[in-house]
């Protein structure tokens, strides 16, 4: 142990700003953080970490820095430095440190002189954090995380959507009410807040008390997604069907049956968002949705024979994906 503070974390510190560093790897290095922290080792304290994880956000260098970028490291490395923070802060820190922590996080994205890569890693940590902890107590937080729409940089734009979505599953009843009224009332942000909304539904179909909770809230999801897939966006088109595909596989009885209804349509973009969607309820492991699927898929690829060029090359992706990914649903239509 007395030979990590010098020899392993500086090791550690440079495989966290890898592009390479994803995944289960990535899952094992913030265990990792979180051991020095439990170590009791003066030197790799909560706030000794902290500060060497994040100095080459907030202090880039020629070292540090990726040639010809203006973030201060590599974009995978900002998820890797935020996923280490927000695990230190959820299971390391003394609530004087955690509180600490969010602070500066909301006054790096407040203040207008903080760089992107700040501002960047800023939102991804917040996000990380809210996932797994309410963070309500901070008034007007999603007002903050949504000022970073405004952004010049993309990427900081879609940690923003990340973010919020993230920090909505800590306080759903608080926070999806807000994103769905925004998304009906702010069409410039509407590609954004979808993908709050998905990464919503993404986080929180990841374990059954979430899905029961989610539930409540997915007749008013399922109204207004159908409302917009007609957007002129295709941007916007396709996370509607993502979000869509993702909501079936939690109520398919209930939904499946209002998606089929859709494919006759006038709106070519409604009949393609339609076929894209249940792109997204095939997946390569058993789902409860298979046996109903499997009774309607046909319907849905009757769209291959649609008037509409785009119609059918999106009812195209989705049969070539189902033949990948569980072939036996389209087994009686070949």
């Amino acid at each position: 142990m007395e030979k990590i503070p010098d020899g392993v974390l500086p090791a550690a510190l440079t495989l966290i700003r890898s592009p390479l560093l994803q995944g289960s790897a990535l899952a094992s290095m913030t265990k990792f953080f979180c051991s020095l922290v439990r170590s009791g080792n003066p030197r790799l304290t909560f706030v000794e970490l902290v500060q060497h994880l994040t100095n080459p956000v907030y202090n880039p260098s020629p070292a540090t820095q990726p040639a010809n970028s203006p973030l201060s490291v590599h974009k995978q490395a900002f998820y890797s430095t935020s996923s280490c923070i927000s695990a230190l802060a959820l299971n390391c820190a003394s609530e004087t440190e955690y509180q600490s922590v969010i602070t500066k996080l909301l006054d790096n994205l407040k203040s207008s002189d903080m760089s992107c890569s700040v501002r960047l890693f800023a939102l991804l940590t917040l996000g990380g954090i809210g996932k797994h902890r309410d963070l309500s107590e901070h008034k007007n937080l999603q007002n903050v995380i949504m000022s970073s729409f405004n952004s010049p940089t993309e990427e900081v734009k879609s940690a923003a959507s990340y973010a919020l979505g993230n920090v909505s599953v800590g306080n759903l009843t608080l926070y999806l009410p807000i994103i769905l009224s925004e998304i009906q009332s702010n069409s410039k942000r509407q590609y954004l807040l979808l993908h709050s909304m998905k990464e919503i539904i993404t986080s929180m179909s990841e374990k059954e008390e979430s899905i029961e909770l989610l539930k409540n809230y997915v007749p008013d999801m399922w109204n207004l997604l159908v409302r917009h897939m007609e957007s002129s966006e295709e941007g916007s088109r396709k996370i509607v069907a993502a979000c869509l595909g993702k909501l079936m596989l939690i109520d398919h009885e209930s939904l499946l049956p209002k998606l089929l209804n859709y494919t006759t349509s006038t709106s070519a973009h409604a009949r393609s968002t339609v076929v894209t969607a249940i792109k997204y309820t095939v997946k390569e492991e058993p789902q409860a949705i298979d046996v109903m699927l499997r009774q309607y898929i046909g319907q849905f690829l009757n769209l291959l024979k649609d008037e509409d060029l785009h119609v059918r090359r999106m009812a195209l992706v989705t049969l070539n994906s189902t033949a990948h990914n569980k072939p036996a649903l389209i087994r009686d239509h070949m």
